[in-house]
């Protein structure tokens, strides 16, 4: 089998194909394609959630800090 044998880019394909029927039997067998995982909804929330937690709260009686609008004189 060459690469350039057109006959053998049939084969490879066909050989494709076979793998992922057994994979997808395999799957079947498995019950692994009738589990249900969280959604994306949920996987979202979630991150969202990880990063709020993350940032710190800042009320309105957090006194914010003084920049001044220009620089002071040394």
């Amino acid at each position: 089998m060459t690469l350039f044998d057109p006959h053998s880019h049939h084969l490879i394909h066909q050989l494709r194909q076979e793998q992922l029927a057994r994979k997808a039997e395999r799957r079947k067998q498995l019950r692994l394609d009738t589990l249900n995982g969280p959604s994306a909804a949920s996987r979202i929330a979630g991150a969202v959630r990880a990063v709020a937690a993350r940032v710190p709260q800042r009320g309105s009686s957090a006194p914010r800090p003084a920049h001044p609008a220009s620089p002071e004189p040394r």
